[in-house]
């Protein structure tokens, strides 16, 4: 069963739905550098995890109007700073793994509405282009761009010698 409140942090917590930033302030000061340091412990960035501290405590001035914890507001904080370590770790996680995906098909990312466009015109383009090749020397083509067959795959796949391969490409 999870500790209750005590009548401090029921205080604390009613001053906070009533918008007293002394209540906002007290919280902050007896609990904040443990988050930080717990938070520090887990991602290792002293600036990212006052940042992330800080984001906890945003919230809850933003939400204090609602604020009704059902523990202690130190596990209640500690919760927090746990979550949004998690959260920060499995983003970093995520971006990590879409900047690798990109970096290894060779894309550019892009950022803007013109790029985009002038992505799928390229797109477009190359397709009607490759539609029009003979049918040996668009196979050839799609094996070694689209499935990103060496040159020496391909021509052990089709059974025609390399340097047919290079000269169907070219």
């Amino acid at each position: 069963m999870p500790p209750s409140l005590s009548l401090e942090d029921r205080n604390i917590a009613a001053r906070l739905r009533d918008g007293d930033p002394g209540a906002f302030d007290v919280m902050i000061r007896e609990h904040g550098p443990g988050m930080c340091r717990f938070i520090l412990s887990q991602i290792h960035s002293a600036e990212l995890a006052e940042e992330l501290v800080q984001d906890i405590f945003l919230n809850i001035w933003e939400r204090r109007a609602e604020f009704n914890p059902r523990t202690s507001l130190k596990s209640y904080l500690f919760t927090a700073a746990r979550n949004k370590a998690i959260d920060h770790i499995r983003h970093e996680r995520v971006k990590q793994e879409y900047r690798e995906e990109v970096g290894l098909r060779g894309e550019h990312v892009s950022t803007t509405p013109d790029e985009i466009l002038a992505g799928e015109e390229l797109e477009e383009a190359i397709r009607r282009v490759v539609q029009e090749l003979p049918d040996r020397c668009r196979l050839i083509f799609s094996l070694q761009r689209e499935e990103g067959m060496s040159y020496a795959e391909i021509a052990r796949v089709l059974g025609i010698s390399q340097k047919t391969v290079e000269t169907q490409m070219g």
